[in-house]
């Protein structure tokens, strides 16, 4: 069996771990202890999951085809003594006979173990709506960084492709222009004194110089950015930002940039400036989505289960409204399939989820549709 891999959970890694050959699966989530004695906890609660996990393939008559993978699990995780020191609150375990991965969750995760035909995602639809994941791009003539971070943490993110800033693109341009933080000082053609042009105020070739400076640093961050959930920040003076909305390719770019010039700032100190920025663009996403879903006609919006499901394997789901992850019955295994069913296959698709507190027109499944659902 390959080792077992960590993933950071995105929209793209789900999909990820949702591809397979329809060979039988494990899913395994647990809740976890961060600090205190509770952390002694963690391997007994895994190793008696794992202990669920072989009793549930033997009466399944997977034992062959996945008996394997709960040994190396068990083998490769549950004597990590360094693994199970330095968990969130949840941890959830994908095994199968191509692959196996995990995924340390911010939020806690009912103790569950599920054998079926694919892997059970529903728990970490919270996981994926409440994520604090952002990035950002933060810019000036001089130099550019891309940082990647969430609530509690953030990081450089290593692209050799990213230009080191617009000189280094432009070397025949060096001396020409200014700062867009500064003032410039010219020597007028036969005169000997000098004359200031102000902040804001550009020559032509230098405004394209500076739009394909910052298309080339928007190609480098396309490859990072994770689908259209994750949100991207702009750090920069308002001019740069103007231009970059202009030029960008990327569909999660936060409307309010962090307004200065950060050349000399730190990861840290970044991270800091930047948070009351993100977690408006954060927050905003639910709300965003509620008002399309006022806005939409009746062709594309679906309050019945059975059409809801239907929809989601005909791709047609573009965002989907839950009051809870699960049937109303939480006892119904049937009905608990039929809900895993349509998570995977919202996810699957590119379509969102969203958790919502209240009923939508007092239903607790609500999708809003890309297209009409034909007839049947």
């Amino acid at each position: 069996m390959p080792a077992i891999k960590e993933l950071s959970l995105t929209p793209d890694t789900v999909k990820d771990i949702l591809q397979g050959n329809g060979a039988p699966c494990i899913s395994l989530f647990m809740q976890t202890e961060q600090k205190g004695p509770g952390v002694q906890q963690n391997s007994i609660r895994f190793k008696n999951l794992l202990t669920q996990a072989k009793r549930k393939i033997e009466d399944a008559g997977h034992k062959r085809a996945l008996g394997d993978q709960v040994e190396a699990a068990r083998k490769s995780m549950l004597e990590d003594w360094n693994f199970w020191q330095h968990q969130r609150q949840g941890l959830a375990v994908f095994l199968r006979e191509q692959g196996a991965a995990y995924v340390r969750c911010e939020h806690p995760l009912e103790n569950r173990v599920e054998i079926s035909s694919e892997p059970v995602i529903t728990p970490l639809v919270h996981e994926i709506q409440q994520s604090t994941d952002f990035f950002l791009v933060v810019v000036s003539r001089k130099a550019c960084r891309v940082i990647r971070g969430n609530q509690a943490t953030a990081e450089q993110v290593d692209l050799p492709d990213l230009p080191e800033s617009l000189e280094a693109i432009s070397p025949a341009e060096q001396g020409r222009g200014f700062d867009l933080h500064s003032f410039r000082t010219d020597r007028p053609a036969g005169s000997g004194g000098e004359t200031a042009t102000p902040h804001g105020h550009e020559r032509p070739d230098d405004d394209e110089m500076i739009r394909r400076y910052l298309r080339m640093i928007d190609d480098q961050v396309e490859d990072v950015v994770p689908g259209k959930e994750t949100p991207v920040v702009f750090c920069g003076v308002k001019e740069l930002f103007a231009m970059y909305r202009d030029v960008t390719q990327l569909k999660s770019l936060y409307g309010e940039s962090v307004e200065g010039n950060f050349d000399r700032s730190t990861v840290g100190e970044l991270h800091h400036i930047a948070w009351p920025v993100v977690s408006r663009a954060i927050s905003q996403r639910l709300q965003h989505d509620l008002d399309r879903l006022d806005r939409a006609d009746g062709q594309h919006v679906l309050h019945e289960f059975n059409e809801i499901v239907r929809a989601a394997e005909l791709r047609a789901i573009d965002t989907l409204f839950v009051t809870r992850l699960g049937p109303s019955d939480p006892g119904n295994e049937s009905e608990q399939q039929q809900f895993d069913h349509l998570i995977r296959e919202t996810v699957r698709n590119s379509g969102t989820i969203r958790v919502v507190d209240n009923p939508v027109n007092g239903k607790s499944c609500t999708a809003l549709l890309r297209f009409p659902l034909p007839r049947e």
